[in-house]
């Protein structure tokens, strides 16, 4: 979205004597490498949260110069939704949400007192919602759901947990 973040970036060197530096990145999202050689590099950063997120950059420097790049973050969202226990209206206060990418990354989230939850960072494509009740035993899964553009919040309104367990027919 355009703002600064803190991670971890790696800058490696790829010229006649190759280098590779890594290091954490406050708040400003800004660093500084006072003396490289000249030469093509490559940034990557990895930015912590429910799930890591990546990005990647390169540019050149040339000798006596400054280069500057920036590196942006892969195109993520926002996933919340209202949480009830199976009688339709109770909050399902302290239950556990997970939402699981594609990938098989797992963000966690409480639901708060209100029945609602929030997971920020979520990266770009399908994804999946498991909730969990520890004290009810209750559960509900949400399936076919996606982030499709950056900063989008996919909203899943209200989510019911079913209070009836699992069941084997014959």
């Amino acid at each position: 979205a355009g703002s600064t973040t803190p991670g971890r970036v790696t800058v490696q060197g790829s010229g006649a004597f190759p280098y590779s530096v890594g290091f954490e990145v406050g708040q400003t999202g800004r660093f500084r490498m006072p003396e490289v050689l000249a030469g093509p590099f490559s940034v990557s950063a990895t930015i912590p949260g429910a799930v890591p997120l990546y990005g990647s950059a390169s540019g050149t420097v040339l000798p006596g110069q400054t280069a500057q790049v920036v590196v942006q973050a892969q195109p993520s969202g926002t996933v919340m939704a209202h949480v009830v226990r199976s009688d339709g209206t109770t909050p399902a206060f302290g239950a556990e949400a997970s939402v699981i990418t594609l990938s098989g990354s797992v963000a966690r989230a409480q639901v708060q007192p209100d029945g609602s939850f929030t997971v920020r960072g979520i990266p770009l494509g399908p994804f999946t919602v498991r909730v969990r009740d520890p004290l009810t035993g209750e559960l509900a899964t949400v399936v076919g759901q996606s982030v499709t553009t950056n900063g989008q919040t996919v909203d899943l309104g209200t989510i019911v947990l079913d209070g009836q367990g699992p069941s084997v027919a014959f």
